[in-house]
């Protein structure tokens, strides 16, 4: 018979933190483990377990154990900063590397840190269109300024910006592209119109 499964894909691959740390001497302390959620970077990107505070089991039946964990963060190579683990580590989501290839993920880490991994972005970006179209609206006689980017403060964006203040965006919208054919950018504007004519009723009543 065949079995058809029903619902979304779960992503969860391994075992809960509580379960890992468990079953290892001391703790876990210094033994490494993978998030499996990162499993989908190319990099390498684990955790090294720095200190565990095992809690008492829960008075409840359905709830499930848990425990705190500090642990330091390598993500896609980089070391991120000391995080600790407090809630959602009950989940199925970690994976205990064992200790005769720990010295294999080390390594590679230890290339990619060496590595500029960090994604290139210009430091101004163009309007929203519908940003655009208020503004000349409200601003008839100025020319439309630039906005300046602003970068994540979260390390694990792992963005920086360009050097070169000539070098813009590439435009997602019509409203900035060439060679647009009229008839496509009139019914854009029309669209972006009516959004501006209902936010402005909204507001006057």
């Amino acid at each position: 018979m065949k079995i058809e499964k029903i619902g979304i894909k779960i992503p969860h691959v391994g075992k809960p933190l509580w379960e890992i740390v468990g079953n290892l001497k001391n703790f876990g302390v210094g033994r490494l483990i993978i998030d499996s959620l990162t499993l989908k970077y190319s990099e390498p990107s684990f955790f090294k377990i720095v200190k565990v505070q095992p809690l008492p089991p829960p008075t409840k039946e359905h709830y499930d154990r848990n425990v705190f964990v500090w642990a330091e963060e390598i993500f896609k190579g980089k070391k991120i900063e000391e995080i600790v683990f407090k809630k959602k580590n009950e989940m199925p989501n970690f994976i205990l590397i064992p200790k005769h290839e720990e010295e294999k993920y080390l390594k590679l880490a230890e290339e990619y840190s060496k590595k500029n991994l960090n994604r290139i972005v210009p430091k101004y970006m163009y309007w929203p269109p519908l940003y655009k179209k208020l503004w000349e609206k409200r601003n008839p006689n100025k020319n439309i300024p630039l906005l300046a980017t602003v970068i994540n403060d979260n390390p694990k964006a792992m963005v920086e910006l360009s050097k070169n203040d000539d070098e813009f965006p590439k435009p997602t919208s019509n409203l900035h592209k060439k060679n647009v054919p009229v008839e496509e950018m009139i019914k854009e504007i029309a669209h972006l119109q009516k959004i501006i004519n209902s936010h402005s009723s909204e507001t006057d009543t």
